[in-house]
């Protein structure tokens, strides 16, 4: 994946999408209010009349941002010379924004142009004070029309008649706009001078001192020509200092380094040989960059993640890449299931006819100055996406009613995962490393994926039992708390057992875990129809010998814990038997032991009961010693066996609680 030259196409096509209602496209901020009703309003200084207004609200389109070339706020540190504001940012333009922009234009010695010689008129007909530094400048806001007197305090605030009102509160009361529910989106300055009106944001002059400040101009000098990095030509606008401009959070910061390691000779004046980029470039980077943001941005196991589908053979289709992201993004939502998903399997069949395309997973924290990456995971064909998300789906299908269903995102609801007090996901790498296994093909360790089971099954278990759980909250326990453990774990198991199959048909586990071992076919037509139903179930399975012995520890593990719960023992002092982080075959047999006590004393020992206790030795009589388990393999049975009720219509949705990733 070449992350540089792939963001430059997708700016590419965005810029023919929308550059030409813009020169200034690339750096459009979109305006995220949510409002019944969102408007533009506009700042009109008069200085035929010698009054401000606040004027004209016209409903708000999408197109605004990129009429107005609204830019979002400068940085706090930086001249605040955008014009074009959010109405709740709309006090810049009472303050310093326009003596900024007059300093912005003379440092770029463009003050005696057009728009420089109209704001020192504009200072001469006291509508502003222009000062020496920024954020010096004011307005005049006596000459507001509406108000009598108005001052901003030191929180930006307009004080009138000694009130103090946040900057679209003062909007609506010049206005006298009573309707709480209308936001004003943009604010748009514009200027009458000799029965002409301007729009500053849209002025030639007011564009190219953006361009400069912003670096969207060439900076090479002639004779000093070099490679681009993203484009490979040689041009004399060849720069690494273009990319100190980009967005400290955006994915352009990630191929963007200042560190001498990464310099020819260990040296920083060879950064260009390594990062130069040439202004067109910068541009496409610069839009391309946005463009990602807004349509390839997502989160996987609760990181932010960059999802880019690229085309191996065919021509740059921007169309089909959204739609391949979008596929992506339901495969992390939803699970293949008994029930038709008509948009589930209309992207299936999107990606099985998109061979020719890749994905590549970009997961990374950011601060909003720096990115840090957290995991790659690149050229994924869409095909291996496509079978990891379809034998996820026919595993879940095995398992019904036991499991409703099983998306890309509910692995991450399995996996432990500590959080920092500052919210930091501390051990997240676990989650995203069988994410990669899966896309990548590579060989997952059994004893990993049933360690991670049983430490979900103990740190989900011990959260429930808290008055106030703060840990693993990934691990979806809150739907469970106080007292639904049972379902928790109902959850976890069949989860972990559809993982483990899938894996196992993917040819990704380092040793076959589902395959009969040591199996010799057992008569149960006489018996319950819940033995019946226990033994289908790990027929269809293909549970071995000593994995079936320990499911029906499971079961009469589960009749006692019934008896307990009955009997008003709501904790369930059984469960308390259990070591989830693993039990030998020893502890094994002395808890059997404590059961069939504990069934005794409760006159638990039914006919049912019996025949589970038969089935237990018949198959753990059949144990040979190479046929031995794990530790943690011997919990995740048992639990397996005290898991085994159907999922009802009503658990459906504490079932799919925190599916999304």
């Amino acid at each position: 994946m070449n992350l540089p030259q792939l963001t430059a196409q997708i700016g590419k096509t965005a810029r023919k999408e929308i550059g030409d209602s813009s020169e200034l496209a690339m750096l459009v901020k979109p305006v995220n209010i949510e409002a019944d009703q969102k408007m533009i309003l506009f700042m009109t200084l008069d200085l035929d009349q010698q009054e401000i207004r606040f004027e004209d609200p016209v409903p708000y389109s999408d197109k605004a941002p990129y009429q107005y070339n609204y830019f979002g706020n400068n940085s706090r540190a930086g001249m605040q010379y955008y014009v074009t504001r959010e109405g709740s940012s709309s006090h810049y333009l009472l303050k310093s924004a326009f003596s900024d922009l007059y300093l912005v234009l003379k440092k770029h010695g463009l003050h005696d142009e057009e728009l420089g010689r109209l704001l020192v008129e504009m200072k001469e007909l006291r509508f502003i004070q222009l000062g020496s530094k920024k954020g010096a400048g004011t307005v005049n806001l006596d000459l507001i029309k509406g108000i009598p007197k108005a001052v901003l305090d030191d929180k930006n605030h307009i004080v009138i008649d000694g009130m103090a009102k946040k900057a679209e509160d003062f909007l609506r009361h010049v206005l006298e706009w009573e309707n709480r529910d209308t936001r004003f989106a943009l604010v748009v300055p514009r200027v009458v001078h000799h029965q002409e009106m301007m729009i500053l944001s849209q002025h030639p002059d007011y564009l190219t001192v953006v361009k400069k400040e912003q670096n969207l101009e060439g900076t090479g000098r002639k004779n000093s020509e070099k490679y681009c990095y993203v484009c490979h030509e040689k041009r004399t606008d060849v720069s690494s200092g273009l990319t100190t401009r980009f967005s400290g959070s955006g994915i352009n910061k990630i191929f963007v380094t200042t560190t001498f390691n990464y310099a020819k000779n260990i040296d920083k004046k060879y950064y260009d040989d390594s990062y130069a980029i040439c202004s067109s470039c910068f541009q496409d980077l610069l839009f391309g960059e946005k463009k990602v943001k807004e349509s390839f941005f997502s989160r996987i196991a609760g990181e932010r993640a960059f999802i880019l589908p690229e085309g191996i053979l065919d021509d740059f289709h921007y169309n089909r890449l959204a739609v391949l992201k979008h596929g992506t993004d339901l495969f992390f939502e939803k699970g293949l299931a008994q029930d038709f998903d008509e948009e589930l399997e209309t992207a299936m069949e999107d990606f099985r006819n998109a061979e020719s395309y890749v994905v590549h997973f970009l997961i990374y924290r950011t601060d909003g100055n720096s990115v840090t990456v957290l995991r790659t995971i690149e050229d994924v064909p869409t095909m291996q996406i496509v079978q990891v998300v379809d034998m996820l789906g026919k595993q879940a299908n095995r398992l019904y009613p036991y499991l409703l269903s099983m998306s890309l995102g509910s692995i991450y609801r399995m996996i432990p995962v500590r959080t920092s007090k500052t919210g930091d996901q501390l051990d997240i790498q676990r989650v995203l490393s069988i994410y990669h296994a899966l896309f990548t093909k590579t060989a997952i360790e059994a004893d990993v994926l049933f360690g991670y089971a049983s430490e979900a099954l103990e740190k989900g278990f011990r959260e429930i039992r808290k008055k106030q759980g703060r840990q693993f909250a990934n691990l979806g326990w809150e739907s469970f708390a106080p007292d639904q453990e049972d379902f928790y774990f109902r959850q976890l198991i069949m989860r972990y057992l559809c993982l483990l199959q899938t894996c196992q048909e993917l040819g990704l586990l380092d040793r076959n875990i589902f395959d009969k071992r040591g199996v010799v076919s057992v008569d149960v037509s006489g018996m319950t129809g819940k033995v019946q139903e226990a033994e289908a179930f790990l027929e269809e399975q293909s549970f071995g010998s000593m994995e079936r012995a320990l499911f029906y520890v499971g079961m009469l593990l589960r009749s006692v814990a019934r008896a307990q719960y009955e009997k008003n023992h709501r904790s369930k002092p059984i469960l308390n038997k259990i070591s989830f982080q693993g039990m030998n075959q020893r502890e094994v047999i002395r808890l059997y032991q404590e059961i069939l006590e504990k069934l005794n004393q409760y006159d638990r020992m039914t006919m049912e009961n019996e025949q589970y206790i038969s089935l237990f030795h018949r198959y753990y009589g059949m144990l040979k010693e190479a046929e031995a388990l794990t530790d943690q393999e011997h919990v995740f049975y048992i639990m397996a066996g005290y898991a085994f009720f159907p999922a009802k219509a009503k658990d459906r949705k504490a079932t799919e609680t925190g599916d999304l990733a």
